[in-house]
Formats: structure tokens, C-alpha cells, sequence
């Protein structure tokens, strides 16, 4: 059986509601360690809607969401804050 364990979705536009849909979808996903979002027009609403879906899931230990335009320092510390234990880069 093979598992999805690492997922590079850079660079492809999916703006805030299709990352939000992928991030529902991924939730279900226990053996996703690495999720890589960056460049993919988000906005700050975006990648805190993510960051919110994602919050708590069991097997992510590093999320890369570079590029997105969140460039608020005070918000990147919130939401570095809420995915402990996880490695997040913007």
C-alpha cells in the first residue's frame, strides 16, 4: 500500500477557496508529513483559513506557505502559534 506522505502543490493558482477545498480534502490524509502551498495567490484570509483546517492534524510536521501574501509579522506569529509542533514558513 503506498501513502501520501509529502505534497507539493506550488505554483498553482489555487487562490483561497481551492486551497481551503485541498486542505478539507487533505485533513483526511493521517500520513501527510509535508505540505507545500507556496505561490498560490492565497491572501492572508487564504492561509489563515488553512492554517484553521489544518490546525491539530495528527502526522503534518511541515507546511510551506511562501508567497502568499501574508507579510504581516503579528499575523505569521499568530499562526505559527496555532500549528505547533509544526514547521511553517511563509
Amino acid at each position: 500500500m503506498t501513502t501520501l506522505t509529502d505534497l507539493s502543490m506550488d505554483m498553482n493558482l489555487l487562490g483561497a477557496q481551492g486551497a481551503e477545498m485541498l486542505a478539507h480534502a487533505l485533513v483526511k490524509v493521517k500520513s501527510l508529513a509535508k505540505l507545500s502551498l507556496s505561490k498560490n495567490a492565497m491572501g492572508a484570509a487564504g492561509t489563515r483559513t488553512v492554517v484553521a483546517v489544518l490546525t491539530g492534524h495528527p502526522g503534518l510536521r511541515e507546511l510551506l506557505l511562501a508567497g502568499n501574501g501574508v507579510d504581516d509579522v503579528r499575523a505569521m506569529g499568530d499562526l505559527r502559534e496555532r500549528m505547533a509542533g509544526v514547521t511553517v514558513t511563509f
